[in-house]
């Protein structure tokens, strides 16, 4: 488990990212892996103002790297699980879902969630 996507956008043996993060942090997220050689798939909003669409395309093209968004259900093969099939991914690492209870985990940052913001 990661509490800083830079660890994962730095491993070699991740191909893609799918990025879920708050709003705030698509953009940041998507250039960043991308410029780490990195295919992203951006759940939507993808951005919240143009200028940070024109960076993602910008980016992608100038690494050479494939950036797709959208919601999960946009892709016809039952949600997330279908993107897996559609990226033929072979291993996935365990995810863990916080219960919206009102606990903090001691993991979680809220300075790095809140961000740039």
């Amino acid at each position: 488990m990661y509490n800083d996507f830079h660890h994962i956008i730095q491993r070699d043996n991740i191909d893609s990212v799918l990025i879920g993060a708050p709003d705030h942090w698509h953009a940041i997220a998507a250039v960043e892996a991308t410029k780490h050689g990195k295919d992203v798939y951006c759940e939507k909003p993808e951005i919240l103002m143009v200028r940070e669409g024109q960076i993602m395309i910008e980016t992608a093209r100038r690494y050479g790297r494939v950036f797709s968004g959208g919601g999960m259900t946009d892709w016809d093969c039952h949600g997330f699980g279908g993107v897996l099939f559609a990226c033929n991914l072979h291993h996935i690492d365990p995810v863990e879902i916080i219960p919206p209870d009102g606990k903090e985990p001691e993991r979680l940052t809220y300075r790095k969630f809140v961000g740039h913001i």
